[in-house]
């Protein structure tokens, strides 16, 4: 499982060059696609929302809770995953891959949405829906409470930073 700077994304289309170097330069010293799972987290025009790859399964996940599918989105994902099979002399056949956009949880304001894609992001980590049931049985609130909870509890065990950074 990996997750991917979310700038990649987030900022194509006012650079897409630039970005697709900065996205393929994460993917080669990364080797991202080797994973079984890669997490896109995007923000753009202050919504947030994750696509996510799952690489072995050739599927395109598009978690948006305004039910929003940016098709230019997908296809630069998929526009890096090209370049880094190209570079490594590898076949790459966007073809095989299956697009979906399944029915999520919406939100109801302008501004749950990077709440809802942190939601989404642990429901596939967890390999299963049980994150969804604290908004679902009481306010949004508690959920971002869990999320800040999750952060603190990280940091403080996790106080030193990687090797690799």
């Amino acid at each position: 499982m990996y997750t991917c700077e979310d700038i990649i994304v987030s900022h194509n289309d006012e650079n897409e060059l630039q970005m697709l170097k900065t996205g393929l330069r994460e993917f080669l010293c990364r080797k991202v696609p080797d994973n079984d799972v890669v997490f896109f987290p995007v923000c753009k025009n202050s919504h947030c929302y994750v696509i996510v790859v799952l690489t072995k399964l050739y599927t395109v996940l598009y978690l948006d809770s305004l039910g929003l599918v940016k098709r230019k989105d997908l296809s630069f994902v998929m526009k890096i995953f090209k370049l880094y099979a190209n570079f490594n002399d590898q076949e790459f056949d966007e073809n095989r891959y299956s697009y979906y956009a399944p029915g999520v949880y919406r939100q109801t304001n302008g501004y749950d949405c990077g709440a809802y894609a942190c939601m989404f992001g642990e429901a596939i980590i967890l390999g299963d829906n049980s994150s969804y049931t604290i908004p679902i049985n009481g306010n949004l609130e508690e959920y971002r409470i869990h999320i800040k909870d999750k952060i603190m509890e990280y940091m403080h065990k996790n106080s030193t930073l990687p090797n690799d950074l």
